[in-house]
Formats: C-alpha cells, structure tokens, sequence
C-alpha cells in the first residue's frame, strides 16, 4: 500500500460511515503500512471547542467520527445541551473517551452551590461515563485548592479509594503586597482615584458587588478616565465576549469586575491588582491576585478596607449556609420522628430543628454512596428526597432538565 493509497482511503472515510476503528482494521491488513495510516489519521484529529453561539453540528459529526483529539467546553455545556452529551456517550461507549480535566475545579465546591451550580453535577456525569469504561481518568486542576475543598473533592471523586495528589505548593514571586486601611467610605473612594493615577495599568479593579462597580466606574469617569470597563454577574454573555477580547488585544487598560471575571482569562502583563473590598477567604484573594504578573514580571496587589469592609467580610461568612450546615440540617430532618415514609416518597417536615453541632463533620464523613444507601434504607424504591410524590413522566423541574441524571435516579 503506497502512501497515496493511504490518503485516498483516509479521505474516503471522511466521506463514509464508520468508525476510526473500521478504517484502521482496513489498514493493518496492508500489514507495515498501518503505523503510517495511524499518523495520518492523528493528523485530521483536532483540537475542538464548544461554547454558546456555536454550532454543534461540527462537533457532533467529529465526535462520531472519532476525531476529537481534545474538545474544551463548559459544564452547562456539557450538562444542558442533550446533542452534545448524546456523541459523548456514544465514544465513550466506543472507548473513545479516555481522560476527564476539570480545570478550576475549586470552583466545584467554592461556587457550585450557589453560582454555576452544573460545576457539581460532574461527579454525576462523570459516574454515568465510568460505568460504561472503567480506564477512564479524572483530573482536577487549580491553583488555589485549600484543604477542606481537597477533603470535600476527594468524597466527590475518589472510587474505591483510588486518589493520587500531586500539591507543588509554592507562593508566586511576582506580587508585591500592600495593605491600605482608611477611616472612611468617602476616603477610601478618594484613595482609589489617587492610586489609578498613579499606579502602573494595565490594572484590575475588584470589587465586592455590581452596584459599587457602577459606583467606581462613575467616579472615575467624572475623573477623566474614559477607557474603563466594567465586568459584573450582571453582564450578558455577547457583551462578556467582546470585553475580554479587548482585554487580551489591549484596546483598553483598566477593568472594574467583580469576582465574575479572571477565571480562564489569561493577560500576561497586568501590572496591578486592587481590591476595594475584603473577599470572603483568602483563596478568593490570593486566586484573584494571581491574576497579576503572569509574564513573570513584579506587579502590585493592593487593598483597600474601612472597618465596615472587615464587619461585612466576617458578617458574610458567618451566615453562609455551608454545605457542611446544609448536610447536617437534612438528616435532622430525615431522621426526624415527624418524617413520614411512604411506599415511594419521603415527606419530611422542613421546620424540624436541627440536632447536630456546629462542629460535627458531617461533610467530611459522608459522601454520595453513603447518602444514596440511608435514603435507599429508608425509601428503597426511592433513593431521592422529595417533599410531594411524582411519576417517572412528570420529574421535577430540576430534573427534567437533566434527564440522563433522572434516567439513572429512577433506574430507567
């Protein structure tokens, strides 16, 4: 078999049903042609992305083709849109599919229980493909995992204890620090405008909420600086999209956002960091500050608090109902005598008060196995919360939304 014979077959089964598969088994019966065949056929092997506004078509017909080498795409992506999800089955089915990366995958735990909740509904996913192709790999990245979010990602993600961490623990050398207390609102504003005037840019300017990024962005307006953006929870996805390509082109250099931006962002040469606010942890900070200096050069990270700034810091904290409060509450609840349990369905009484302490480890001890088994023992047709009875038609509207998730929930 000549190398021409080669590319004619690879370009006819670009044109022709099957598998990568099929097309490789033609090719070995030409005998040492094959490794060659193999390195053309990697070559149409792409690198793909999928994000909203695109369409999946492309992506569907390569991933049925066995052509992805690696697709980059989002959770809700993943999740919501059933086209997609479908064709990855379907290679995983193949064992097409060999490694899952989560990148960010602080997030999982930091932000999917209240922002960009699809982040937590990859354990679920994850376990649908593992089923079906137990070489499958998952990864979880980030530069920024605490302890307590390892504890609580390994309960998520380890199978039968299987679990290797790999921590190169080291603090970035670009970042220099300074810390700038001021005994007003009103001060605190003033010092901004100063510093901007005076501070190497490119420069982000983070703050706690939209509304005092409207704030810093009308001061500094009056003040003369008119090339300003403002990145909030509240800016639309096309309008997202352009800010950040201008970001990276540098078609303007000082950017108010708050902790909606900087995740999967990457300009090399911002030179200063400002918070106006205290974040809620110092993970949030030091990620935040991180986005400084990435060309290897020095840059400045620079907060500015009032006393109000740490009252309303250690305020939030305290009330956050945390996964670990939430877990707790849900099986004084379940646990409850007024619990009544039916044939296939748990109603629980929602102003039971909680029986555990502040500081029992529930999050820690107990993972989705275990979860699943006491709801099974209590309900085992049933292995769901839910608060009224419904069919295997009619879901919930959470569920419906996912409806492989509610296929494996109810068995099918």
């Amino acid at each position: 078999m000549t190398d021409q014979d080669i590319i004619r077959k690879v370009r006819e089964y670009f044109n022709a049903p099957g598998s990568a598969a099929d097309i490789m088994d033609q090719f070995k019966s030409g005998g040492p042609d094959c490794a060659a065949a193999l390195r053309l056929l990697n070559a149409y092997q792409r690198l793909m992305y999928y994000h909203s506004g695109c369409s999946a078509d492309e992506l569907v017909c390569a991933l049925d083709k066995n052509l992805v080498r690696m697709l980059f795409i989002s959770p809700e992506a993943l999740i919501k849109n059933t086209k997609i999800q479908s064709s990855i089955f379907k290679a995983n089915s193949r064992g097409h599919l060999k490694n899952i990366v989560i990148d960010e995958a602080h997030m999982i735990i930091e932000w999917g229980t209240s922002f960009r909740v699809d982040f937590q509904c990859l354990d679920s996913f994850r376990r649908l493909l593992a089923d079906d192709n137990a070489s499958l790999r998952t990864y979880l990245l980030s530069a920024t995992f605490s302890k307590k979010t390892v504890d609580n990602l390994k309960n998520f993600y380890s199978d039968n204890g299987r679990w290797i961490e790999i921590r190169p623990d080291t603090l970035r050398k670009e970042p220099r620090f300074d810390i700038i207390k001021c005994r007003s609102y009103t001060e605190k504003h003033e010092r901004i405008k100063e510093l901007v005037c005076k501070l190497p840019r490119p420069m982000i300017i983070y703050v706690n909420s939209p509304d005092d990024a409207e704030t810093i962005y009308g001061e500094l307006s009056e003040s003369g600086f008119d090339n300003i953006r403002v990145f909030t929870g509240k800016t639309g996805s096309a309008e997202r999209e352009r800010i950040i390509n201008e970001w990276v082109n540098d078609k303007f250099d000082l950017m108010i956002a708050t902790c909606a931006f900087g995740v999967g962002v990457d300009k090399k040469d911002v030179r200063t960091v400002m918070h106006s606010y205290v974040p809620s942890g110092a993970d949030q900070y030091y990620q935040e500050c991180g986005r400084g200096g990435r060309d290897g050069l020095p840059c400045l990270s620079v907060m500015l608090y009032t006393d109000d700034d740490i009252k309303a810091a250690m305020s939030m904290t305290r009330k956050v109902l945390t996964v670990e409060k939430l877990c707790g509450r849900w099986f004084s609840m379940l646990n409850s005598r007024k619990t009544n349990i039916q044939l296939d369905s748990i109603i629980i009484d929602t102003s039971v008060r909680p029986d555990y302490s502040d500081t029992d480890p529930f999050y820690v001890e107990v993972n989705n196995a275990d979860i699943t088994k006491r709801l099974s023992d209590h309900c085992p047709l049933f292995a769901c919360f839910v608060i009224r009875p419904f069919s295997k038609t009619d879901p919930p509207t959470f569920i419906r939304s996912y409806p492989a998730f509610w296929k494996q929930t109810t068995n099918g």
